[in-house]
Protein backbone atom coordinates (compact mmCIF):
# COMPACT_ATOMS: atom_id res chain seq x y z
CA UNK A 1 0.00 0.00 0.00
CA UNK A 2 1.05 3.37 -0.82
CA UNK A 3 1.66 5.31 1.92
CA UNK A 4 2.63 8.62 0.78
CA UNK A 5 -1.44 8.99 -0.37
CA UNK A 6 -2.40 8.52 3.18
CA UNK A 7 -5.12 10.47 4.71
CA UNK A 8 -6.65 10.46 8.19
CA UNK A 9 -9.22 12.93 8.04
CA UNK A 10 -10.24 13.36 12.28
CA UNK A 11 -12.96 15.97 11.89
CA UNK A 12 -13.30 17.50 15.65
CA UNK A 13 -16.13 19.30 17.33
CA UNK A 14 -14.33 22.59 16.70
CA UNK A 15 -14.81 22.13 12.97
CA UNK A 16 -17.55 20.97 12.71
CA UNK A 17 -19.86 22.86 14.81
CA UNK A 18 -18.18 26.10 12.88
CA UNK A 19 -19.23 24.68 9.82
CA UNK A 20 -22.77 23.24 10.79
CA UNK A 21 -25.28 25.27 9.04
CA UNK A 22 -28.61 26.00 11.77
CA UNK A 23 -31.04 25.68 8.99
CA UNK A 24 -30.47 21.68 7.98
CA UNK A 25 -30.68 20.47 12.18
CA UNK A 26 -33.83 18.46 13.22
CA UNK A 27 -36.06 18.21 15.31
CA UNK A 28 -35.47 14.51 16.41
CA UNK A 29 -38.12 12.47 18.40
CA UNK A 30 -37.43 10.13 21.19
CA UNK A 31 -35.78 6.92 20.18
CA UNK A 32 -35.73 8.29 16.59
CA UNK A 33 -33.28 6.26 14.32
CA UNK A 34 -31.27 8.13 11.84
CA UNK A 35 -29.80 6.57 8.95
CA UNK A 36 -26.92 6.82 6.80
CA UNK A 37 -25.93 5.54 3.73
CA UNK A 38 -23.45 3.05 5.96
CA UNK A 39 -24.99 2.99 8.98
CA UNK A 40 -27.61 3.72 11.42
CA UNK A 41 -28.00 5.35 14.92
CA UNK A 42 -30.51 6.44 17.42
CA UNK A 43 -31.01 9.60 18.99
CA UNK A 44 -29.40 10.57 22.31
CA UNK A 45 -30.78 9.91 25.70
CA UNK A 46 -33.41 12.60 26.76
CA UNK A 47 -35.56 15.04 25.21
CA UNK A 48 -34.93 18.34 23.02
CA UNK A 49 -32.06 16.71 20.70
CA UNK A 50 -31.72 18.56 16.95
CA UNK A 51 -29.85 16.41 14.05
CA UNK A 52 -27.75 16.78 11.02
CA UNK A 53 -27.38 13.95 8.68
CA UNK A 54 -26.98 14.93 5.28
CA UNK A 55 -27.60 12.87 2.41
CA UNK A 56 -24.66 11.09 0.78
CA UNK A 57 -22.25 11.90 3.81
CA UNK A 58 -21.08 9.71 6.51
CA UNK A 59 -21.52 11.44 9.71
CA UNK A 60 -24.20 12.75 12.04
CA UNK A 61 -24.56 15.74 14.33
CA UNK A 62 -26.49 15.58 17.19
CA UNK A 63 -27.03 19.02 18.99
CA UNK A 64 -28.36 19.88 22.25
CA UNK A 65 -30.18 22.60 22.06
CA UNK A 66 -30.17 23.70 18.22
CA UNK A 67 -26.87 24.91 17.31
CA UNK A 68 -26.51 28.71 16.74
CA UNK A 69 -23.85 31.20 15.25
CA UNK A 70 -22.42 31.49 18.90
CA UNK A 71 -20.94 28.24 19.02
CA UNK A 72 -21.04 26.07 21.50
CA UNK A 73 -21.92 28.13 24.97
CA UNK A 74 -24.18 25.83 27.27
CA UNK A 75 -24.76 23.02 24.55
CA UNK A 76 -23.86 19.62 24.06
CA UNK A 77 -22.59 18.35 20.73
CA UNK A 78 -22.72 14.79 19.63
CA UNK A 79 -20.50 13.16 16.56
CA UNK A 80 -20.44 10.07 14.73
CA UNK A 81 -18.58 9.63 11.80
CA UNK A 82 -17.32 6.86 9.45
CA UNK A 83 -13.52 6.46 8.99
CA UNK A 84 -11.39 5.05 6.75
CA UNK A 85 -7.54 4.09 7.54
CA UNK A 86 -5.30 3.77 4.28
CA UNK A 87 -2.64 2.31 6.11
CA UNK A 88 -2.21 -1.10 7.67
CA UNK A 89 -2.07 -1.89 11.44
CA UNK A 90 -0.89 -4.85 13.02
CA UNK A 91 -3.90 -4.65 15.43
CA UNK A 92 -6.28 -2.31 16.53
CA UNK A 93 -4.91 -1.28 19.90
CA UNK A 94 -1.96 -0.22 17.43
CA UNK A 95 -4.66 1.65 14.94
CA UNK A 96 -6.14 3.29 17.87
CA UNK A 97 -3.16 4.55 19.53
CA UNK A 98 -1.92 5.96 15.67
CA UNK A 99 -5.74 7.82 15.23
CA UNK A 100 -5.33 9.32 18.70
CA UNK A 101 -1.53 10.25 18.46
CA UNK A 102 -2.30 11.83 15.40
CA UNK A 103 -5.26 13.77 16.70
CA UNK A 104 -3.21 14.64 19.71
CA UNK A 105 -0.35 16.31 17.21
CA UNK A 106 -2.74 17.72 14.95
CA UNK A 107 -4.86 19.60 18.37
CA UNK A 108 -1.14 21.05 18.97
CA UNK A 109 -0.20 21.82 15.38
CA UNK A 110 -3.78 23.28 14.37
CA UNK A 111 -4.57 25.06 17.29
CA UNK A 112 -2.09 25.21 19.71
CA UNK A 113 0.96 26.95 18.14
CA UNK A 114 -1.29 29.16 16.69
CA UNK A 115 -2.04 30.35 19.38
CA UNK A 116 -6.00 29.55 18.61
CA UNK A 117 -6.66 27.89 21.92
CA UNK A 118 -4.77 26.28 24.96
CA UNK A 119 -5.20 22.43 25.35
CA UNK A 120 -5.56 20.71 29.03
CA UNK A 121 -6.26 17.38 30.66
CA UNK A 122 -5.43 15.39 27.62
CA UNK A 123 -6.47 11.58 28.63
CA UNK A 124 -6.38 8.30 26.98
CA UNK A 125 -8.18 5.02 27.95
CA UNK A 126 -10.23 2.06 26.75
CA UNK A 127 -13.72 1.06 27.70
CA UNK A 128 -16.48 -1.84 26.75
CA UNK A 129 -19.76 -0.57 25.67
CA UNK A 130 -22.76 -3.32 25.38
CA UNK A 131 -20.16 -5.41 23.41
CA UNK A 132 -17.87 -3.42 21.96
CA UNK A 133 -14.60 -2.30 23.61
CA UNK A 134 -13.97 1.49 22.44
CA UNK A 135 -10.70 3.31 22.66
CA UNK A 136 -11.09 6.65 24.14
CA UNK A 137 -9.26 10.40 24.05
CA UNK A 138 -10.65 13.37 26.14
CA UNK A 139 -9.33 16.84 26.19
CA UNK A 140 -10.35 20.36 27.30
CA UNK A 141 -9.52 23.65 24.85
CA UNK A 142 -9.94 27.16 25.76
CA UNK A 143 -10.02 29.44 22.74
CA UNK A 144 -8.30 33.02 22.84
CA UNK A 145 -11.52 34.41 22.29
CA UNK A 146 -12.40 32.82 25.96
CA UNK A 147 -14.99 29.60 24.99
CA UNK A 148 -13.85 26.25 26.63
CA UNK A 149 -14.68 23.34 25.46
CA UNK A 150 -14.39 19.63 26.42
CA UNK A 151 -14.43 17.12 24.19
CA UNK A 152 -14.37 13.57 24.56
CA UNK A 153 -14.34 11.06 21.89
CA UNK A 154 -14.42 6.68 20.95
CA UNK A 155 -12.77 4.67 18.35
CA UNK A 156 -14.64 1.64 17.66
CA UNK A 157 -13.16 -0.95 15.21
CA UNK A 158 -15.38 -3.59 13.83
CA UNK A 159 -14.19 -7.03 13.70
CA UNK A 160 -14.17 -6.13 9.51
CA UNK A 161 -11.67 -3.58 9.94
CA UNK A 162 -8.31 -5.27 9.57
CA UNK A 163 -9.90 -6.19 5.97
CA UNK A 164 -11.68 -3.01 5.38
CA UNK A 165 -10.15 -0.68 7.46
CA UNK A 166 -13.54 1.00 8.09
CA UNK A 167 -13.95 2.33 12.24
CA UNK A 168 -16.27 4.33 13.74
CA UNK A 169 -15.99 7.86 15.35
CA UNK A 170 -18.23 9.04 18.16
CA UNK A 171 -17.46 12.36 20.16
CA UNK A 172 -19.18 14.41 22.71
CA UNK A 173 -18.68 18.08 23.23
CA UNK A 174 -19.61 20.71 25.80
CA UNK A 175 -18.88 24.47 25.69
CA UNK A 176 -18.96 27.16 28.43
CA UNK A 177 -17.26 31.00 28.48
CA UNK A 178 -14.01 30.28 30.31
CA UNK A 179 -15.76 32.47 32.96
CA UNK A 180 -18.18 29.64 33.31
CA UNK A 181 -16.11 26.58 33.56
CA UNK A 182 -15.51 25.55 36.38
CA UNK A 183 -17.97 22.92 36.40
CA UNK A 184 -17.14 22.25 32.52
CA UNK A 185 -17.10 18.50 33.07
CA UNK A 186 -18.39 15.16 31.39
CA UNK A 187 -20.90 13.76 33.73
CA UNK A 188 -22.34 10.32 33.74
CA UNK A 189 -25.69 11.64 32.26
CA UNK A 190 -23.40 12.61 29.21
CA UNK A 191 -22.03 9.44 29.19
CA UNK A 192 -24.91 7.61 28.86
CA UNK A 193 -26.16 9.76 26.05
CA UNK A 194 -23.40 9.11 23.94
CA UNK A 195 -23.22 5.32 25.04
CA UNK A 196 -26.84 5.27 24.14
CA UNK A 197 -25.89 6.00 20.34
CA UNK A 198 -22.93 3.75 20.38
CA UNK A 199 -24.75 0.78 21.49
CA UNK A 200 -27.24 1.62 19.07
CA UNK A 201 -25.05 1.54 15.94
CA UNK A 202 -26.25 -0.71 13.03
CA UNK A 203 -23.45 -1.41 10.33
CA UNK A 204 -25.88 -2.06 6.84
CA UNK A 205 -24.78 -4.84 5.17
CA UNK A 206 -22.38 -5.69 8.24
CA UNK A 207 -21.76 -9.74 8.94
CA UNK A 208 -23.51 -10.38 12.68
CA UNK A 209 -20.79 -12.19 14.62
CA UNK A 210 -19.64 -11.95 17.85
CA UNK A 211 -23.36 -12.92 19.58
CA UNK A 212 -25.19 -10.71 17.19
CA UNK A 213 -23.13 -7.37 17.17
CA UNK A 214 -21.43 -5.59 13.83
Amino acid sequence: MNLKGLVILLETSLLLASCATTSQFQHAKAGQIIETDTYSVETPRGEDWYFQAEKGKKHVTFSKPKPNVWGLHGATMIFVDAGKAYKEFSSEEDAADYIRRVEENDLIERGVKRGEYSLQDIKKDSVTVGSRKLYSMSYKTISRTGEAIIDIYYLYFPLEFMEDHTYYDFGLSKGAYKSDDSGLTLTDSDLAQIYKVIDSLKIMGAVRKNNGSP
